[in-house]
């Protein structure tokens, strides 16, 4: 894993890179002959190619049409959305990575030109999308005049986050809610940090998580963990499919 800037807390990184790869490939399953569609659009584009990409995540070195084909993808939301989801979230990754020998495409024009659009997308797509554009923002990847907000960056609103803690005990749900509503973080991150692998089993606080992450430029559960321990350790966050 690459370091994160300082100022970006180390797991909404890692989170956003999970949400969005998790998204590609599942565009792969969910979307029909997407791959297909998305070579389609060039002469040289391979679909076996194209869904390999989505399904890892990641595109290889050198990819000639297969990029060409990827970056044609996430500038036409009207003619294909699932594509154009897939292939956004393909670039993202990338970026956000910083994996690629290659110079990602300007991911600022993409979001000036087509921010409607990725509003317009089923929650849980629109905010693994946002979320990947503000990290880059915040970065300096991808310098954007009006940034994503919290509520583009949120899967769900805050009250129905909250809704859905009623039938959570207690010692969950008191720390979660006094954080929901803008308190101290570090018990709720002690909570994921320690309990993670048990919370993502239940949904009301496993999404009261995801909001904080979302939301909150301060919760940062791994804040203080070297990167072979949150490779090692680390729980992201289950992509809840649209």
């Amino acid at each position: 894993m690459s370091p994160s800037p300082p100022h970006q807390p180390r797991f909404a990184r890692a989170q956003c890179l999970s949400d969005l790869r998790a998204l590609s490939a599942m565009s792969v399953a969910r979307a029909g002959a997407v791959a297909e569609r998305i070579a389609a659009s060039l002469p040289g584009a391979e679909a076996g190619d194209v869904a390999a990409a989505l399904r890892s995540g990641r595109l290889p070195a050198g990819a000639g049409p297969l990029r060409e084909a990827v970056e044609l993808a996430a500038t036409l939301p009207d003619r294909d959305a699932p594509a154009f989801h897939a292939a956004t979230a393909l670039l993202l990754a990338e970026a956000l990575e910083g994996a690629s020998p290659l110079a990602p495409p300007d991911l600022a024009a993409y979001h000036d030109a087509h921010a409607g659009a990725y509003r317009a997308a089923p929650a849980p797509v629109r905010a693994a999308l946002m979320n990947g554009f503000r990290l880059l923002h915040d970065a300096g990847a991808a310098p954007l005049d009006a940034p994503p907000t919290r509520a583009d960056r949120a899967t769900r609103a805050c009250v129905v986050v909250e809704a859905g803690l009623k039938g959570a005990p207690l010692h969950l749900r008191l720390p979660l809610l006094a954080a929901l509503a803008g308190g101290a973080p570090g018990e709720t991150e002690a909570l994921w940090r320690d309990r993670g692998r048990d919370l993502v089993a239940a949904p009301p606080v496993a999404d009261a998580m995801r909001h904080l992450y979302e939301t909150r430029d301060d919760w940062d559960p791994w804040r203080d963990w070297p990167d072979d321990r949150i490779a090692a350790e680390g729980v992201a966050i289950p992509f809840e499919a649209p």
